[in-house]
């Protein structure tokens, strides 16, 4: 009984976090939504009419333009909420979050480990035979991400949204999660809510994968750094994809799969190779 009270309770204290992020998240579009609405058709708040198809659409499009600066302004709601909540309950961040300087060595492979994880999973999902609708949906999804301010859609796509969603899934739900229950349940929980918000399947199962890529850094570095890093290079790895050019999709998925294991290989036997011979010396 002990047992199942630790279990909910740490399930609980991980959904809180996702909770958190949901609510803040509705909170700050439901205020951009309206200060848009007021900004360009104040009438339609009194009004018994609604939008037209064309001011329904140009709507739509602001607000697109704006998802960077929302994205920002949650990422940085969220984490001094829980600041101020670690710090008035007296929480050990560094343990449960993972808020510990990771090995510079071990970084770099997070960095490198994300990037060929994108590479791959972007390629393989050109080359399997989804319907087409899925294809249309994720293509918007990207699209609305990819809209507006040209530096807040930077900043939000390589630092504030990677930063946002490995804080709330790698770092608070994994980490209460862990702690209350096992290590399988922590991976796998919060890879299938962080498949399950990015709203269309093909996005989801991809997403879900590169969670499950996350999670194995987050874990092997004992640093919530390192899940962010390789969230990082996962966003970044369309780059390289394009580097590519006109290389067939099956030669950039070998390449990208390739690297991907080299980086594992590296963190398995190098980098835990180089931990044991630098305890061994310290002692």
């Amino acid at each position: 009984m002990n047992k199942l009270k630790k279990i909910i309770r740490g399930l609980v204290a991980g959904f809180g976090f996702f909770i958190l992020y949901y609510v803040v998240s509705m909170a700050v579009s439901f205020v951009t939504e309206l200060a848009v609405i007021l900004r360009y058709y104040p009438s339609y708040i009194t009004s018994e009419s609604g939008l037209t198809e064309e001011q329904y659409d140009l709507l739509v499009n602001k607000l697109y333009s704006l998802n960077g600066l929302m994205n920002i302004i949650t990422t940085v709601l969220v984490i001094g909420i829980v600041a101020l909540i670690f710090l008035f309950k007296g929480l050990d961040a560094k343990n449960i979050l993972g808020m510990r300087k990771p090995q510079k060595g071990f970084a770099w492979l997070s960095y490198f480990g994300g990037i060929f994880t994108g590479v791959s999973l972007s390629c393989l999902i050109t080359m399997l035979p989804v319907p087409e609708a899925w294809n249309e949906a994720n293509d918007e999804a990207v699209g609305a991400v990819t809209s507006g301010n040209p530096l807040l859609v930077i900043i939000s796509i390589f630092i504030s949204a990677p930063l946002l969603e490995e804080f709330v899934f790698r770092g608070g739900m994994m980490g209460f999660i862990k702690k209350n229950w096992n290590t399988a349940a922590a991976v796998i929980i919060p890879a299938v809510i962080f498949g399950v918000i990015h709203g269309n399947i093909l996005q989801g199962l991809y997403t879900f994968a590169a969670a499950l890529v996350f999670s194995y850094f987050r874990l092997k570095g004992k640093s919530f750094w390192c899940a962010f890093l390789a969230h990082c290079g996962f966003n970044m790895s369309n780059i390289l994809t394009a580097l590519m050019g006109s290389t067939p999709a099956f030669m950039k998925f070998v390449v990208g799969t390739v690297a991907l294991a080299v980086v594992f290989y590296g963190a398995e036997h190098v980098f835990s190779e180089k931990i044991k011979k630098d305890k061994e010396t310290n002692e």
